[in-house]
């Protein structure tokens, strides 16, 4: 019994102590975006966590992870029409990590490894 409290007291905090804020703009093309940004209550306030952005088709466009503020983790961008476009490796704000990049047809145009922000090697195919 007490296990089945602790999970629903961390589910309604976690409900409680996070917000997500939907906007929609245009781009330099005049098309509709949709952003939504997701946060959590730090001790200083809202700390943003993640970010969706979507193209006006409702495709995703990209997904970014944040930790304290800083890109963290494996940011992802797709192309309009939902084929995979870029994974990049963040940590605490710096590239870190393999980066890939893909063309509209699926094809890999691009590797790269960086550590801590620093270029270590560069691939292109």
């Amino acid at each position: 019994m007490i296990k089945y409290i602790i999970v629903i007291s961390v589910l309604i905090g976690s409900v409680i102590f996070s917000q997500d804020i939907i906007h929609t703009e245009k781009d330099s093309t005049g098309d509709y975006i949709r952003y939504i940004e997701y946060y959590r209550k730090g001790s200083r306030g809202l700390i943003k966590t993640k970010k969706e952005t979507y193209y006006s088709n409702g495709v995703m466009s990209s997904e970014l992870y944040f930790r304290n503020g800083k890109e963290h983790g494996l940011n992802r961008g797709w192309y309009e029409d939902g084929s995979r476009g870029f994974e990049f490796s963040y940590k605490r704000g710096k590239l870190d990590g393999l980066s890939t990049e893909w063309d509209y047809d699926g094809n890999k145009i691009s590797e790269v490894i960086y550590e801590e922000g620093k270029l270590i090697s560069k691939k292109r195919f």
